[in-house]
């Protein structure tokens, strides 16, 4: 009992002190998370100071990810290709056709036609999962997509 509480009052008179090797693995991960030097591929610069390499590099992004290009010819050839292709339009009973509210059994049917064990989207919820509880949330989710 009493070597416990010498143990005890040591530690607190003297703490945790941290070993050579600690502080040298300290000062290791330190080093391996800096970038020795830059070279500047414009003027050759060799770059050791690590404000610098940070400015350098930032400005290098920058760049990188900066449109060069002027895209509105590009722009005019896509909306002009989308212009003058052979899609198939609809009529306009066919725009009406879709219009108007989701019926329960164009969602079963829907869902009847998709396979399982494949998720809708981001949610997770897998195709069995809205086929077994289409009856529950339907018109919940026909008021949603009807605001939309």
């Amino acid at each position: 009992m009493r070597s416990i509480i010498r143990s005890k009052a040591r530690w607190l008179k003297e703490g945790e002190i941290p070993t050579d090797y600690f502080i040298n693995l300290e000062n290791r991960h330190f080093t391996n998370k800096l970038i020795p030097k830059f070279i500047n591929e414009e003027n050759s610069n060799e770059i050791t100071n690590q404000k610098n390499i940070l400015i350098e590099l930032e400005n290098y992004y920058k760049t990188l990810y900066q449109c060069k290009e002027d895209h509105t010819e590009f722009d005019l050839r896509i909306d002009k290709s989308l212009s003058d292709s052979s899609f198939i339009k609809m009529n306009d009973t066919q725009k009406e056709a879709l219009e108007g509210e989701i019926t329960i059994n164009e969602a079963t049917h829907v869902l009847k036609n998709m396979s399982n064990k494949k998720s809708l989207g981001s949610d997770g919820f897998s195709t069995e999962f809205f086929k077994v509880t289409i009856r529950i949330f339907y018109y919940n989710v026909i008021k949603l997509y009807d605001t939309i």
